[in-house]
């Protein structure tokens, strides 16, 4: 396939000059933007290769070609690094749990063992105290309503004592009676 203008191939062939001279691409898909910005010194070779560590930089920043004895050690010194990462990860992790844990040895094995025993002794106790907490609130509940209906009947029976006395006072009045409210009870407590 050949452009019209200057009759070489289309994207595909290795002839393909996309800005930079001498640069050559094979595919779109290998194509970078940042070339045409004149932002990066030079493309990638090939695409999913790996970043370019300390081997890349001897080659002037140039990603290793794919495939190649550099490229393969550039893979496994990024796996590496990642794996070691994850590592430490782990470890901090684990040793995070023997400083909660209570009663964990030293090694991993015990204190992830120590860890889920004591996860799952927590939530067995959460379990028992929802239940106690359920039962006590019901039980509360039950004692404040009952509580709350004494008072009400206590408040009533008052209120009709109260009434009662008032019509004894009324009654005393009209018979001729007065009463005085710091004449001392028969059993020595005085009316308020």
């Amino acid at each position: 396939m050949s452009h019209p203008s200057d009759g070489t191939d289309r994207p595909g062939s290795s002839s393909l000059d996309q800005g930079n001279v001498g640069e050559q691409r094979t595919s779109f898909s290998d194509f970078d933007i940042s070339t045409l910005k004149g932002d990066a010194p030079e493309a990638a070779e090939g695409e999913g290769s790996p970043t370019v560590g300390a081997a890349g930089a001897s080659n002037g920043g140039q990603k290793p070609q794919v495939g190649s004895d550099e490229w393969h050690k550039v893979r496994r010194d990024n796996h590496k690094e990642v794996e070691r990462r994850r590592r430490e990860t782990i470890n901090e992790g684990i040793t995070e749990l023997a400083k909660i844990v209570p009663g964990c040895e030293k090694n991993k094995g015990s204190i992830l063992a120590r860890a889920v025993q004591f996860i799952t002794q927590l939530k067995e106790n959460e379990t028992q105290n929802i239940e106690k907490w359920t039962l006590e609130k019901m039980l509360t509940e039950q004692a404040i309503a009952e509580l709350s209906s004494s008072c009400d009947k206590l408040k009533n029976e008052c209120q009709r004592a109260w009434a009662e006395c008032e019509q004894w006072k009324t009654a005393a009045q009209k018979a001729g009676v007065t009463i005085d409210g710091s004449d001392k009870l028969p059993s020595g407590e005085q009316t308020e």
